[in-house]
């Protein structure tokens, strides 16, 4: 199967969310196939986090945050009472 990939390179906390996730997985092999950004063509090849990027692009993974923040702001009285007090905390 073959899917368009996108140029995928580190953001801010890329290397450290790796880093992190393969020392808590120590069953996982660490390894160059491991660490790649771009997920393998292979579907029986594991996809890691950082390989969703090259997948779906800036595009998916804006639609997914937005989704989830809508979803957040949306939830409950609490819960999207203290997301509308942090936003407009954020925008003062």
């Amino acid at each position: 199967m073959s899917c368009p990939m996108h140029q995928a390179k580190s953001g801010f906390t890329t290397a450290t969310v790796r880093e992190q996730w393969l020392l808590s997985h120590q069953e996982v092999k660490d390894d160059e196939t491991t660490r790649s950004l771009v997920a393998n063509e292979n579907i029986e090849t594991p996809l890691y986090p950082w390989q969703i990027y090259s997948l779906i692009g800036w595009e998916g993974c804006h639609k997914i945050v937005h989704a989830f923040y809508t979803r957040v702001y949306n939830d409950t009285e609490v819960t999207s009472q203290l997301f509308k007090t942090a936003t407009l905390s954020l925008k003062s």
